[in-house]
């Protein structure tokens, strides 16, 4: 049973970044369904592009993808003024912990393969 209260997400502007179409598609309706607004990137540096033309309240990337990772991205937002919307990292490998990616900046970091009501339920309860 998902506990969350979803409604918090309608309105919002998500940046979805996964070098994966399927994964990317799949994040970004999901979000859609819940009523928030997605954009689509599938590297770090089209994901810059975004981020400095659009009002993006959160950003969730894969960690590894060619053209700009995720960590490098999350490097890069967290240099940016005014403060940047948090990051949520999504990794299929073990070598970037918690704790360091934690470090860098990251709200948080899931591995994959993931549950959507795991991300909206960490989203809704831990970040609205």
């Amino acid at each position: 049973m998902i506990k969350h209260d979803h409604k918090k997400l309608l309105g919002m502007t998500f940046l979805v970044v996964d070098d994966e179409n399927d994964i990317r598609d799949i994040l970004a309706d999901s979000f859609e369904l819940y009523g928030a607004k997605t954009l689509r990137a599938s590297n770090g540096k089209i994901a810059l592009g975004l981020l400095k033309n659009n009002k993006i309240d959160l950003i969730i990337s894969d960690v590894k993808m060619p053209g700009g990772d995720g960590i490098e991205l999350l490097k890069a937002v967290n240099g940016l003024k005014p403060p940047q919307p948090p990051v949520l990292l999504l990794s299929g490998f073990s070598d970037i912990v918690f704790e360091n990616a934690k470090k860098l900046g990251a709200f948080d970091i899931l591995e994959k393969p993931f549950r959507i009501s795991k991300i909206i339920e960490i989203i809704c309860n831990r970040l609205l």
